[in-house]
């Protein structure tokens, strides 16, 4: 019974780490220096999508960028300007914040 219980916590716990990376790998696939606008517009597109389906599903996994919800993809973005991007956790290992520099 006690193995039993164990090995069910362990199952559970690799569980939740496995939905953590997969949750956080569409977002820091974009993570990095020498970002191109295009690059940019992607991320914003794929916080929006993901936003709108995690609003859908009642979860509290909102991600924003530069500390607000966006709402539309970034059209003043520089053509020949290149960026970074920083990922930020919350406490339980969920991408939560994006910064653009």
């Amino acid at each position: 019974m006690i193995f039993n219980n164990a090995k069910n916590t362990i199952s559970n716990n690799q569980i939740s780490q496995d939905e953590i990376e997969t949750f956080n790998k569409q977002f820091t696939a974009y993570s990095g220096s020498n970002k191109t606008s295009s690059e940019v517009k992607a991320l914003y597109s794929m916080v929006i999508s993901n936003n709108s389906i995690e609003k859908t599903n009642n979860s509290n996994r909102l991600v924003k960028i530069n500390n607000e919800i966006p709402t539309s993809t970034a059209n003043n973005l520089g053509k020949n300007k290149s960026y970074t991007i920083i990922v930020e956790y919350d406490s339980n290992g969920y991408i939560n914040n994006i910064i653009i520099k």
